[in-house]
C-alpha cells in the first residue's frame, strides 16, 4: 500500500483516542456515545471512531453556533460599550 492509499483510509479510532484528540475524559466520552452525542460505532463489546466522522461532527458543532465565548465579540451595529 502506498502513502497516498494510507493516508486516505479512514481512520478508526478506541474511545481513549477519540478522548485524547477532543480532550476530554474517557467516561466523558462513554457518557456521550451512549446517549447518541457523539457519533460512534460498537463492534463487539469495544466502540470505535472514525476520524473523519468526528471531525465533521465537530464542525457541525461550531456551525451550530454552541461555541462558547469568554468574551463575546460584539454583534453588527453594537459597539463595545453598550
Amino acid at each position: 500500500m502506498t502513502q497516498p492509499e494510507r493516508e486516505n483510509r479512514p481512520r478508526v479510532m478506541t474511545i481513549e483516542e477519540v478522548a485524547k484528540y477532543l480532550r476530554l475524559h474517557k467516561s466523558t466520552v462513554y457518557r456521550m456515545v451512549q446517549n447518541h452525542q457523539i457519533p460512534g460505532s460498537k463492534i463487539g463489546n469495544r466502540w470505535r471512531f472514525r476520524k473523519d466522522i468526528i471531525d465533521a461532527w465537530l464542525s457541525e458543532k461550531e456551525n451550530d453556533n454552541n461555541l462558547h465565548y469568554v468574551n463575546p465579540p460584539d454583534k453588527p451595529g453594537q459597539s463595545a460599550s453598550t
